[in-house]
């Protein structure tokens, strides 16, 4: 199985500016080639003071994306794994990273490619993390689906 996707991030979140903790999101598109056979997965990966996977939504929709208003849902494919964790020993805390993985397919991806406005929202079963897509992401999106969609 081969893969292919962005080196550029689609979305990211910045820090929390309440000054609570801290967590960043990148959102890929990759694409998976079997055989004769492709698919299109969504990568989201998060690195802050928040273990994600302790709350995530695995059973719904954990990840959602508002795009021009209209509502689309991924379930996430398999289960989260244990988050990679680093101590920091300077600011007394640890910070996790972990990759998930979502299916999405071509027409969601080229519907998101021509949106004015994108939402991300990473929901657990009682928060949520969201980001917008800025014009960066549009562009890397665009030339991720020109290079691997055709």
């Amino acid at each position: 199985m081969g893969v292919k996707g962005l080196a550029a991030s689609l979305a990211k979140a910045a820090k929390n500016t309440l000054g609570g903790r801290t967590l960043d999101i990148y959102l890929n598109a990759q694409k998976f080639i079997k055989k004769d056979d492709e698919s299109f997965r969504l990568q989201v990966i998060y690195k802050g003071e928040i273990e994600l996977g302790v709350w995530l939504n695995t059973n719904g929709e954990s990840l959602v994306l508002i795009v021009d208003g209209n509502r689309m849902g991924f379930k996430l494919l398999g289960e989260p794994k244990s988050p990679d964790i680093e101590s920091d020993i300077k600011n007394l805390r640890y910070i996790y990273s972990e990759t998930l993985f979502y299916p999405i397919t071509l027409e969601q991806l080229k519907i998101i490619s021509n949106a004015k406005t994108v939402e991300v929202k990473l929901s657990g079963q009682s928060q949520y993390y969201q980001t917008v897509f800025d014009g960066d992401n549009f562009d890397n999106l665009k030339k991720f689906i020109n290079e691997y969609a055709k």
